[in-house]
């Protein structure tokens, strides 16, 4: 079975734990907010007869595009009027946007993170039309 999802509007990115003074884990409540939301857009998003895919998968596709940085160069600028998309550089990191996107599509597109085999097309980019795209399969054996 192969899945299509995108989520429209800014990429949601919950960012790692951070450590209060004295070396405590908290995670503030900004993020937890991004997670709820991140999740239920996944869940919006999924076919109405969808049933949680359990084998092992492969994410032909996975792409977060945000708007251009204020501070974006004119002939970058150029690219994205052209061709859609830019390569983009900087915060959040595309380690950030992988585990945030994998937390929200963990136990409600696939049972668990762990039967993911590959990830193919995987990048950051800026754009006019800020969304998250996936396509996940799941893999014949």
């Amino acid at each position: 079975m192969k899945l299509e999802i995108t989520i429209e509007g800014i990429p949601l990115i919950t960012h790692s734990i951070n450590y209060t003074r004295k070396g405590k884990e908290y995670t503030p409540e900004s993020e937890i907010e991004n997670e709820r939301a991140l999740r239920a857009a996944v869940i919006s998003s999924l076919p109405y007869d969808f049933k949680i895919l359990r084998g092992p998968l492969k994410i032909n596709l996975l792409r977060f595009v945000f708007p251009p940085n204020r501070g974006t160069k004119k002939n970058e600028l150029e690219t994205i009027n052209n061709e859609g998309l830019a390569a983009r550089e900087g915060k959040p990191s595309l380690i950030e946007c992988l585990k945030s996107i994998i937390k929200a599509m963990n136990g409600t597109v696939f049972v668990n993170d762990s039967r993911i085999c590959s990830i193919e097309n995987f990048g950051k980019y800026s754009g006019l039309n800020p969304a998250i795209k996936i396509e996940i399969e799941e893999v014949k054996q």
